[in-house]
């Protein structure tokens, strides 16, 4: 597990952005524009609701705030956050077929099977789809930083904690989708032990969801509420709305945690082949 992640995941990183560096910056840039535009059509469609528009959208479209106008512009961005999503999805497809046409390539034979092909696709589309959301939590941990100097020690330790359950993670979902019953026939299928296992295969990523939601909820509660017996929660405006729209990101990292788990046989077997061949 050690050698996934600081060996065969970042070779397989680095060996797809020298093989699809337009498509891999292009998908990560639409995910980006997904994020914004969704927000900013929550934020319009809030602010249109509570009769106070937001002065930067007011200031553009120049009407008063009970226009029907602002509702048009949210449903606008709805519909180009779906787009965004949409071309952010394709480039990233066609960036990974790049990838894979360049294993087969120097794989040959048999050595690399289907299934090995479409276990990588998923583990790569999962760390495409996490750059994102990592970059805007880093941005959101600096932010409080520059803000709050003196939380710089527990946000330090916050992230050593997560870089640890996210390992422990792996190796959790691991032994979940470890295939430990033997096969069995339809009529025995129902209650028998391979049953089982396959409905707590799919529970997998909602207990990790629990656990790290959990500590994280309970960090951020914890800040806020040390910040304010200090009299200085004025002073951080719009960080604790961010932070939150931060918390929902991890939903991301928990996919690809749940993926690199369950495919992590996969991995290490494309990068041996790649670095041998």
């Amino acid at each position: 597990m050690k050698s996934l992640l600081n060996s065969s995941l970042l070779y397989l990183i680095k060996q797809i952005l020298w093989q699809a560096p337009v498509d891999v910056i292009s998908a990560v840039g639409f995910k980006g524009l997904f994020l914004l535009f969704q927000i900013s059509s929550i934020w319009i469609m809030i602010s249109w609701v509570s009769g106070n528009m937001l002065p930067a959208v007011k200031g553009i479209i120049q009407l008063n705030d009970s226009s029907y106008v602002y509702l048009a512009v949210g449903w606008l961005l709805l519909i180009a956050a779906s787009a965004s999503s949409l071309l952010s999805r394709w480039l990233a497809l066609r960036g990974v077929g790049k990838l894979e046409q360049y294993v087969g390539d120097r794989a040959g034979g048999s050595v690399i099977l289907v299934s090995d092909y479409r276990n990588l696709t998923k583990v790569m589309l999962g760390v495409i789809d996490a750059i994102v959301p990592f970059v805007f939590i880093t941005c959101v941990l600096v932010a409080w930083i520059i803000v709050q100097p003196g939380l710089i020690f527990p946000i330090v330790m916050l992230v050593i904690l997560v870089g640890f359950l996210f390992r422990k993670g792996i190796v959790f979902s691991a032994e979940k989708f470890e295939n430990k019953g033997e096969k069995v026939k339809p009529e025995e299928y129902l209650g028998s032990t391979q049953h089982k296992s396959f409905k707590q295969i799919l529970m997998v990523s909602q207990y990790i969801s629990l656990v790290v939601y959990a500590l994280i909820a309970t960090g951020i509660v914890g800040v806020l509420v040390i910040i304010d017996s200090l009299g200085s929660l004025h002073t951080i405006g719009l960080l604790p709305v961010a932070t939150a729209i931060a918390l929902l990101q991890f939903k991301s990292f928990i996919s690809l945690l749940v993926r690199l788990g369950a495919y992590v046989d996969s991995v290490l077997k494309v990068s041996e082949v790649l670095k041998n061949a």
